[in-house]
């Protein structure tokens, strides 16, 4: 049921992908418009978490998928959204039969380390 919550990505979203991103990264780290928009459209792929509050973006290389992007709204973070999106990307790598998630991620993002390493 939680995974409703999701829906998918689309290359029309990409200005408010950016503005959420600019929104929950530290300043001049956002990615553009334009970036989000070229991503959608050369085979990356993700979900929108309730509306529009996060999203987490990623692409699948062979048998792996790369986590390329999980941002959400800092006013509702340590909520559970995170973790509905990794949920969601899990299923989507059982139904493809891919057996290998990574992301970079940097080591004084602890919130994010505490997200990831469970």
């Amino acid at each position: 049921p939680l995974m409703l919550l999701c829906q998918p990505l689309r290359v029309e979203d990409a200005s408010a992908l950016a503005a959420v991103h600019a929104r929950g990264m530290p300043a001049g780290d956002a990615w553009s418009a334009r970036s989000f928009a070229e991503l959608l459209t050369s085979g990356a792929y993700g979900w929108w978490i309730g509306e529009q509050q996060g999203f987490l973006l990623a692409r699948t290389s062979v048998d792996e998928i790369e986590l390329l992007a999980i941002v959400v709204n800092p006013a509702v973070r340590r909520t559970g959204l995170a973790r509905i999106l990794l949920a969601q990307l899990g299923a989507h790598a059982s139904s493809q039969a891919v057996r290998t998630i990574f992301l970079e991620v940097a080591e004084d993002n602890h919130p994010a380390c505490a997200l990831y390493i469970q």
